[in-house]
């Protein structure tokens, strides 16, 4: 029942492979005591009733079952070559798989597969069933990749919704999913050859070798599982790292934000203090060259006042050598008293023009001294206004600096806030989208309510019509078994038969050499008796 319940077997009796029944024959070959007595003669030489086939239509019927054997016999010592244009099957030459040391024994397979959970046996596998491949293989997406039937249900409900009739299809549909992640997984395996096939009809060979490279993964994942966990580790560090820097980057746009506002509320500051800057630069400019002017007039006097410096000690020497001079000739000089009295009056004349010009000298040096005393407050403050303005050049220099990275951040900013713009674009596109496919659930929901209960009347229709095919198949098989069983009885009675002829041709062939003798003997003594005779 088994076998003639498999495709590809119910239509066709299967054929021995060659040499097979050899054996066979050997053992079932009847000797003399055991042929059957519809087909064998008692003796040539005693006829019978029962032998209703001559000796020619006998040699005819073997000679030509020599020449045409049946497909499922093979060849004989006995048995005569076949002709030259004779069709030969040349053997295909099969390339070796590289990896055909993975493949496992079915026992193998089937504690493995049992100890996932799902009851497995190694006549499930030399007997696959897609039914059961395909249980088999969901719980074992499921166990390595999460894909359950749970998880892919909704979005198979949704697209059914677009098609006709689309509750008829979800198993096939989830039947493909299934499929597509197998080969996806055995693609990582290294199986590329994956097919729908070997769901749908699935074979022992390539059942066996999908089963062996999935336990093979799982053994490879369960013994690297240290490096695969630190692996998932450093992918959800990185991930966190991710969502803390995508944190970081809110944080830094947002005070960015707040210095682009903080930077136009001080805009009318900055051009301001850049006026100013500017009054203070013409300002400067200006202090620079009067400083230049103080400084050559400073210069000047200071010359001027050591050269009156030094005309001053030479007048105060003079007046010293002429006063000791006058003081020693002072006993040798007699003079007239108006004489006296008028060099007196003209030396009271020099001297007081010597005395106003020593106060004017005075009064200038006087002057000159408050002078540079002003010209060095005036450099200390210069110097301190070169480096407020030094100051000022390096705080603008960081201004532009900062205006410069303002710019650029303002750039990204632009950027981030078209980028912004499209999500938000994209982001009305999806709601108008998810609005309209609420609409389209919600329609669909009402259509799929209506055409589930059309298809609950469709599949009791259908579950009927399906048992009654059932029956019907079940009887076609219980009748193929009976018509297999008469298949086999008549080949085993054509071997008999076969058998028979052949061993009566031998023996019609012995009897006619024995009876050719015979008469080979008859005649050779007829003609010496008729030699005799004419010569006597």
């Amino acid at each position: 029942m088994a076998n003639i319940a498999q495709p590809r077997r119910c239509c066709r009796r299967p054929q021995p492979a060659p040499f097979d029944d050899i054996p066979q024959r050997a053992t079932a070959t009847p000797n003399k005591t055991t042929r059957p007595n519809h087909l064998h003669p008692p003796s040539i030489d005693t006829p019978s009733t029962d032998c209703y086939l001559p000796p020619s239509e006998i040699i005819a019927i073997a000679i030509a079952m020599d020449f045409n054997p049946r497909a499922s016999h093979g060849f004989r010592q006995n048995q005569k070559a076949p002709p030259p244009n004779a069709k030969m099957r040349q053997p295909v030459v099969q390339e070796q798989d590289p990896l055909a040391f993975l493949l496992m024994e079915p026992p193998e397979i089937a504690n493995c597969i049992s100890d996932i959970g799902v009851p497995f046996t190694a006549d499930a596998i030399n007997n696959p069933q897609s039914p059961q491949i395909i249980r088999v293989v969901e719980r074992i997406l499921d166990n390595l990749i999460g894909l359950t039937a749970d998880s892919v249900t909704p979005m198979l409900d949704i697209v059914s919704e677009e098609f006709d009739f689309g509750e008829t299809m979800v198993d096939t549909m989830r039947m493909m999913a299934c499929f597509r992640s197998l080969r996806a997984l055995l693609s990582v395996c290294g199986m590329k050859d994956l097919q729908l096939s070997d769901l749908l009809a699935p074979t022992r060979p390539r059942v066996i070798k999908i089963f062996s490279y999935l336990i093979n993964f799982v053994r490879f994942k369960t013994e690297h599982q240290a490096t695969i966990d630190e692996h998932a580790n450093k992918f959800e560090a990185i991930k966190q790292r991710v969502d803390t820097l995508e944190v970081e980057r809110d944080e830094l746009q947002h005070k960015l934000e707040t210095l682009e506002i903080q930077r136009r509320q001080e805009e009318p500051l900055v051009r301001k203090l850049q006026e100013e800057r500017q009054q203070a630069r013409i300002l400067l400019s200006e202090l620079k060259r009067e400083q230049e002017a103080m400084t050559n007039d400073f210069q000047e006097a200071k010359n001027e006042r050591k050269a009156l410096k030094d005309a001053l000690i030479q007048a105060n020497e003079l007046k010293l050598r002429l006063k000791q001079d006058c003081e020693r000739l002072r006993p040798y000089i007699v003079d007239e008293p108006g004489r006296l009295q008028q060099l007196n009056s003209e030396m009271a004349g020099q001297l007081q023009a010597e005395k106003n010009r020593l106060m004017q000298v005075e009064r200038r040096a006087r002057a000159l001294q408050t002078t540079a005393d002003s010209f060095a407050v005036i450099e200390t403050d210069v110097n301190a206004c070169i480096k407020v303005m030094e100051e000022c050049e390096a705080e603008l220099l960081r201004e532009e600096e900062d205006n410069r990275k303002a710019s650029r951040h303002k750039d990204v900013l632009r950027r981030r806030q078209l980028e912004f713009q499209d999500l938000e674009k994209r982001e009305e596109v999806l709601k108008t989208r998810l609005v309209g496919a609420q609409e389209k659930v919600s329609t669909a929901k009402q259509q799929a309510e209506s055409k589930s209960a059309a298809a609950r009347a469709r599949m009791t229709e259908l579950r009927g019509v399906y048992d009654q095919l059932a029956s019907e198949r079940r009887e076609k098989s219980h009748d193929m078994d009976k018509l297999k069983m008469q298949i086999d009885l008549k080949e085993k009675q054509c071997q008999d038969t076969k058998e028979f002829v052949e061993n009566e041709v031998r023996e019609t062939l012995t009897e006619f050499s024995r009876l050719a003798a015979h008469v080979n003997y008859y005649m050779a003594e007829m003609k010496q008796q008729m030699d005799l005779i004419s010569v006597s």
